[in-house]
């Protein structure tokens, strides 16, 4: 590797190491994802902190290293890529507003095959059904959150973290060098600026790509997703899985804002020294402020606005189980009564506390984040509009 300690690598020089490591040089057809490399790359040369740039090296890497291991695959393996992937429904809300409860939830069913937190962090080598429940990545992957966890414990009562828990599709996201992520890690303000410029093309092929490598050797099932960054561009991701089944939930924004922040700053702060919650509450509510717009802009589409079923936060808390059976009922799912007794046997574990609750936290509006329903009047009207009726408090 040609960076130094207090430097990163250029594009080229990124690129260069990964084939050096990994002795491939083939990147395949798509190069989409070299902007948002790019991109990466510059922020963290910009930022004064030694410790954010070596993180950011580090992590790119190991994101190119995986980019053409896939490559590599695809190549020696035409079937991976021949393999669709149908129907998935996909979870699309505002972060902090009940997504990763009803991905808990959904994925109880035993027809479904969620992205865990261990495979999608290192998709490569394809995980093999005969080796699925012991692979020793799950063991590096649940060590890397115990370390975390010791450190920030707080983030227990923030979000659920484990191994072997269904993951987000951000971490996907990550491959293409086009994500949130990059700047709720590690802090790179104007990262997040370009992320929100613009939609970034061809990370939906990337995501796909993914997914086919997951389920090559892999348990198969159907596909059940979620991210919040989906909102960014619900119209590519219906392009790239048209008969994707879409699952938007709502919340007050200010109350979900709040909370992402808070997150967001316990993360950032572990690393950061110079991390300031006014900060973080700016970049949120620009970041995720464009998510509103370009979902709202999107769901205008006939395509898309009938592809996606609407939950309010409240009814998801309120009646768990009532709307899952709405979701299926809604896309012509088939309910199983294997899948009901899993769920039910779920909610009453969690009723009488034997759960783990999925990490949720009790929110309230901080005024440390410049995030409060004071500071949000006014803010996100097209979104308010739209969507009032899922928004009401009980």
């Amino acid at each position: 590797m040609t960076e130094t300690i207090a430097g990163v690598p250029s594009l080229g020089e990124a690129l260069a190491a990964a084939e050096e490591s990994t002795g491939l040089r083939d990147w395949g057809g798509d190069g989409s994802w070299r902007p948002g490399l790019g991109e990466v790359l510059a922020a963290a040369r910009a930022d004064p902190q030694p410790a954010v740039r070596q993180m950011v090296t580090a992590e790119v890497a190991r994101l190119l290293a995986i980019r053409l291991r896939l490559a590599d695959d695809e190549a020696a393996h035409p079937e991976i890529t021949a393999a669709p992937i149908d129907r998935p429904l996909v979870i699309v809300g505002f972060p902090r507003t009940g997504t990763t409860y009803l991905h808990e939830l959904l994925t109880l069913d035993p027809a479904t095959r969620a992205p865990l937190a261990w495979e999608s962090r290192t998709p490569w080598p394809a995980p093999d059904v005969a080796t699925y429940a012991c692979d020793p990545r799950i063991a590096a992957t649940q060590a890397r959150y115990d370390a975390m966890l010791a450190t920030r414990p707080e983030f227990r009562t923030m979000h659920a973290f484990g191994a072997r828990l269904p993951a987000e599709c951000h971490e996907i996201m990550m491959l293409h060098f086009a994500s949130a992520n990059f700047w709720h890690r590690f802090g790179l303000s104007s990262y997040a600026a370009w992320f929100a410029a613009a939609r970034h093309s061809g990370k939906y092929r990337t995501h796909q790509r993914v997914l086919q490598e997951l389920q090559w050797k892999g348990p198969r099932g159907r596909w059940t997703l979620k991210s919040p960054e989906h909102l960014f561009d619900l119209a590519e991701l219906l392009e790239t899985y048209p008969n994707a089944c879409l699952v938007q939930t709502h919340r007050d924004p200010a109350t979900a804002m709040a909370s992402l922040a808070r997150l967001i700053y316990a993360n950032q702060a572990m690393y950061i020294p110079r991390a300031d919650p006014r900060e973080v509450g700016a970049v949120v509510r620009a970041l995720w402020g464009t998510a509103f717009e370009r979902a709202v802009a999107d769901r205008s589409l006939p395509g898309v606005d009938g592809a996606v079923l609407d939950v309010a936060y409240r009814d998801l808390v309120a009646r768990p189980a009532d709307t899952v059976r709405a979701i299926y009922e809604r896309f012509g799912l088939p309910y199983t009564n294997e899948f009901h007794r899993a769920l039910t046997g779920h909610l009453e574990r969690q009723r009488s506390g034997h759960g783990d609750g999925g990490g949720r936290e009790q929110v309230r509006d901080d005024s440390d984040y410049g995030l409060t329903a004071r500071d949000l009047a006014g803010a996100f009207p097209g979104y308010r509009e739209r969507f009032s009726r899922f928004l009401e408090q009980p």
